[in-house]
């Protein structure tokens, strides 16, 4: 008797780029944030760089096709980490299609990455950067900068989070600051301490505004926007602090090494930076050498287990 066997699904067969566009419609409808789509679609804009999205239909959407992509990406002298980074936002895409039944099953996998540490700001940055300037003599653009990297130091905020602040967003009764733009959509309460409370008090009597405003501004009073905020610091540290390391996300990686160094509690240190597992708040802990040393053969096992079980031994001759 022949065997029953399962008919395949027919494929829906639409162009890509038709595709994308329902796709960014649900993705609206489900509330991601402008930002999330923006940098979705410039992943897209790329990925129609590399093949015709206009004229290829997405029954042509498969491994191979992915894979000559990752590898067009790899020519273009693309790091492996930059590769994964742009595959996991184009990932959900694909997923999209073959749930709408537009192409077949199949899995993107990843580029391998060789772990590297990532830079953070050492005590000696910290010093140049957070030197306070002389508010007689300087900007208001150079003194927002200070502000801004006291506060990114002081609480590990994304700079998506930090851009859109408002001032009512502030209890400075409560020392307490509402974050309504997270990465998971979440609102998110977290504490500040009176430093940097004391900071944005005085920062406040410059900036003026209603609560409904934004915190952080450009001279000329307007919302900072992302980018604008992200070449600001750069500009600040670099070229009038005269330090290297540059990157704003370097604040994020520094708060979280610096927090566990000085005794804080991971569990608690995940809360306040947003993440849904621990072992993404673990990747952010650079522990130096110094604080790595420190008690080292108080906790080392070996250490502990000589130093519990110490007996006299019979001694070899010399």
């Amino acid at each position: 008797m022949a065997r029953i066997k399962m008919q395949d699904k027919k494929l829906k067969n639409i162009e890509i780029s038709t595709a994308w566009e329902e796709y960014e419609k649900e993705l609206k409808v489900r509330g991601l944030s402008q930002f999330s789509i923006i940098t979705k679609n410039s992943i897209f804009k790329n990925f129609s760089k590399f093949c015709n999205t206009e004229t290829i239909k997405t029954q042509q959407l498969n491994e191979k096709l992915v894979n000559n992509y990752i590898l067009w990406l790899m020519e273009k002298g693309n790091k492996n980490s930059t590769i994964n980074s742009k595959m996991t936002n184009f990932k959900p895409f694909v997923n999209w299609c073959i749930e709408k039944e537009y192409c077949k099953e199949f899995k993107i996998k990843s580029v391998k990455v060789g772990q590297t540490i990532k830079p953070i700001y050492s005590i000696n940055d910290l010093e140049k950067i957070l030197e306070k300037p002389n508010i007689k003599k300087c900007s208001f653009a150079e003194y927002r900068n200070w502000v801004l990297c006291n506060y990114f130091l002081a609480t590990g905020n994304r700079l998506n989070s930090v851009v859109n602040i408002k001032i009512g967003d502030i209890d400075f009764d409560n020392n307490l600051v509402k974050l309504s733009e997270t990465k998971n959509k979440k609102e998110q309460i977290i504490p500040i301490t009176i430093q940097l409370s004391n900071i944005l008090k005085e920062y406040m009597t410059y900036r003026k505004g209603e609560p409904n405003d934004y915190l952080f501004v450009n001279i000329d009073g307007k919302p900072l926007k992302r980018t604008s905020c992200q070449q600001a610091i750069i500009y600040y540290i670099k070229h009038q602090r005269g330090v290297e390391v540059t990157s704003v996300h370097a604040f994020r990686r520094t708060f979280a090494t610096m927090y566990v160094e000085n005794g804080g509690n991971l569990f608690a240190l995940q809360q306040l930076m947003g993440h849904s597992k621990l072992e993404t708040t673990r990747k952010y802990v650079n522990l130096s050498l110094k604080a790595m040393k420190e008690n080292y053969e108080q906790y080392n096992p070996l250490d502990k287990f000589i130093n519990s079980n110490k007996k006299e031994h019979i001694k070899m001759k010399k």
